[in-house]
């Protein structure tokens, strides 16, 4: 069949959420066509998307990407060999033969089938984006590397921060999913949800299914962490674009990718740690009280700094609360220890 290529890998696109680069289960690092959508499937979570192909069957995801995203031409033709092992990509000139499973073995019938579909709250997709960057990746702490779905609210924790957004997320019960599977998710124009026995589905106008697994281990009260109050401060104007210059750089810390934001007397201090650099900007601020430290991702900060938000500094933590497109929330980090100006995190051997 011919494609327009870049239609076609905006619909591949859709799907690479469901990827894994190493086989967790069975073709978790493929595509699989049925000739009505493509599919990927990590264990964790399920894409499916529309797509009409003439051919059954999986093959590598990463081999198919690659040779769409580097040739330049409008059109390619997506084929099966007379053979049936091989998918066939040709444009212009060229012809590249990849590896091709006829047989689906993805296990896609654990994945219920959505039925009753309802449409997403307003608040949803920004509630997604700030607490999937709040949970732990450690797996020793199983329940605080998932997002907490409850009807009243959506929170999440990972034994240092907090944020909860409060609004009607249309849940009958509550529910955990991964944050890992739920990151980028604010991204993909979700207007539809679903919740089946053991999987939360989105949909979206493009018609992507997404579905990621729910457990159903009763999460930890974190009320105690609600409704703080201290002594209030503000932080500067201004330090939106300093949060962006410095972000790439954080990120370098796979494992910690957060600015530190110091308080003193007069002064506020923003700085972004990588392997290769350190960015520092110092703010003047109306804050008179004791010096004071805490970290949270970049995306995070940019909340804090909105004009919607106010702030509190309490004995062990820092408080931010406030309401805008995530609904009203709520965000607790405790007091960090102090890095020394110039120290950098070893780099890994």
């Amino acid at each position: 069949m011919k494609y327009n290529r870049e239609e076609l890998l905006k619909l591949l696109a859709l799907a690479k959420p469901g990827l894994s680069s190493r086989d967790f289960v069975e073709q978790s690092s493929c595509f699989a066509f049925d000739g009505k959508y493509v599919f990927t499937f990590n264990d964790e979570v399920a894409c499916r998307v529309p797509l009409k192909t003439a051919f059954r069957g999986a093959v590598k995801s990463a081999s198919l990407l690659s040779i769409l995203e580097k040739v330049e031409d409008n059109e390619v033709v997506v084929q099966l060999s007379k053979t049936g092992k091989q998918l066939i990509v040709r444009t212009k000139g060229r012809r590249l033969q990849l590896a091709f499973e006829s047989e689906i073995r993805m296990p896609l019938e654990a994945v219920e089938t959505p039925k009753e579909w309802k449409s997403l709250p307003r608040y949803f997709d920004d509630a997604i984006r700030m607490c999937a960057s709040c949970v732990t990746s450690d797996e020793s702490k199983f329940k605080f590397t998932c997002v907490h779905l409850h009807p009243k609210h959506i929170e999440a924790c990972d034994n240092y921060k907090f944020v909860r957004c409060r609004f009607k997320t249309g849940l009958r019960v509550p529910i955990l999913v991964r944050g890992s599977a739920l990151a980028g998710v604010h991204e993909m124009g979700f207007n539809e949800m679903c919740v089946t026995k053991l999987w939360l589905h989105l949909r979206n106008s493009e018609g992507l299914v997404f579905s990621c697994r729910r457990f159903l281990e009763e999460y930890p009260s974190l009320d105690k962490f609600s409704g703080l109050s201290g002594e209030p401060f503000s932080l500067p104007k201004g330090l939106e674009v300093d949060v962006d210059l410095c972000e790439g750089l954080v990120k370098e810390r796979e494992a910690s990718p957060f600015l530190e934001i110091e308080l003193e007397p007069r002064k506020l201090t923003l700085r972004g740690v990588g392997m290769s650099g350190i960015f520092t900007r110092v703010a003047r601020t109306t804050y008179t009280g004791k010096p004071a430290l805490f970290s949270a991702r970049p995306s995070l900060v940019r909340d804090l700094l909105s004009g919607n938000s106010d702030a509190q500094l309490c004995d062990n933590s820092v408080v931010f609360s406030g309401s805008g497109s995530a609904g009203k929330w709520e965000f607790v980090t405790m007091l960090a220890k102090k890095l020394g100006r110039d120290e950098m995190p070893d780099t890994p051997e």
